[in-house]
């Protein structure tokens, strides 16, 4: 078999090549200079051009029946195999072992292992065996064309995805920029206001120091004086001058309360609130899981139960990707398909739009 799929492609490609890389080959019976050949009989296995077909081989008597085709297309010239029984090899397989599934000789029924096993002829099991193949080819061809299309469609959900970064990525430099924007404007208001309110808390402490201070040097001005007044040796004149120097002495006393008031001292501003708020935008508040994007994008692989030459096969789409236990098909067991030579394969995956 493999022999013969071997000298089919061989004389397949030396055909391609002469069609493609060369003309059409000389007449093999022309005199001098050969003329293109125009017809090959495939019978004789000559070459002719026009005038030694018309001469040599007439389309009359014997001739007419034989096979004449254009040149490059001869049929296939590869001999037959012939196809040896493995457990006799003097023997030709020339039966098919319907328990074995395989062809056989006559000793392998007579006298070897397939003795007693029932059996038909080749040619009786080829059309059989031949239709059941292509069948299955016609399915698997099928399957693989709904995998390409996957294919393709998570190749378009990739680019999706990068664009969808993209977009995101320059929203977020935008936004970005709009909030460094305003809180640099926040932070120049909130500094004038502190400037502002130290200018306003100063004058009044300040103008309060003056008040004091010149209080306080009337004050020590009457101290003095007070000094000066009990240092007095004479009676009477100490007399004379004390009661007007204790007037003195109570009109400079201050009875204001000497206490730094309260409001004066900057409360400051409480940011914490909003540094929570800041803090609190986290990467898993901008994006899905992976779980999550993979239950997104693909339905249910069904479990399916497919025969094929009697045979029943189970493919179970429960299974991990790759062997990643982050990569998964989400499986329904609810669903199941049966068909007899044509299988109804179903996609295990749905692309939905991001």
């Amino acid at each position: 078999m493999l022999q013969n799929i071997v000298d089919r492609f061989r004389e397949a490609r030396a055909m391609e090549k002469q069609g493609v890389h060369a003309q059409a080959p000389p007449c093999q019976l022309c005199e001098g200079n050969p003329r293109p050949t125009v017809k090959v009989c495939v019978t004789c296995d000559v070459a002719y051009c026009e005038d030694c077909l018309s001469t040599f081989h007439p389309a009359r008597g014997p001739l007419a029946r034989h096979t004449l085709v254009p040149p490059g297309q001869q049929p296939c010239t590869a001999e037959p195999k012939v196809v040896m029984c493995a457990e006799h090899p003097d023997e030709k397989v020339n039966m098919y072992c319907k328990e074995d599934e395989m062809p056989v000789c006559s000793l392998c029924k007579m006298v070897g292992r397939h003795k007693g096993h029932e059996v038909t002829a080749l040619t009786d099991v080829y059309q059989e065996k031949k239709d059941i193949l292509m069948e299955e080819v016609y399915e698997l061809k099928e399957r693989n064309k709904e995998i390409g299309d996957f294919v393709a469609e998570i190749r378009e959900t990739c680019t999706k995805v990068q664009d969808k970064r993209r977009e995101w990525q320059g929203n977020l430099v935008r936004d970005i920029a709009r909030l460094e924007e305003t809180l640099n404007e926040r932070k120049e208001l909130l500094e004038a206001t502190l400037n502002r309110e130290e200018e306003e808390k100063l004058k009044l402490l300040k103008d309060e120091i003056v008040k004091k201070e010149e209080h306080l040097q009337k004050a020590q001005t009457v101290v003095a004086y007070v000094e000066e007044v009990l240092k007095e040796k004479d009676q009477s004149c100490f007399l004379q001058a004390v009661k007007s120097t204790r007037e003195r002495v109570k009109d400079s006393k201050d009875k204001d309360t000497l206490v730094v008031p309260a409001d004066l001292v900057f409360t400051g501003f409480d940011l914490s609130k909003q540094h929570e708020a800041m803090a609190a935008i986290a990467p898993n508040e901008l994006s899905t899981s992976w779980k999550e994007c993979v239950k997104n994008l693909s339905t249910s692989s069904y479990l399916m139960r497919t025969w094929f030459g009697g045979m029943v096969r189970h493919c179970d789409g429960n299974n991990l990707v790759d062997g990643n236990p982050n990569t998964y098909w989400h499986s329904d067991n609810s669903k199941q398909t049966k068909a007899r030579h044509t299988s109804c394969f179903l996609k295990t995956v749905q692309i939905k739009t991001l």
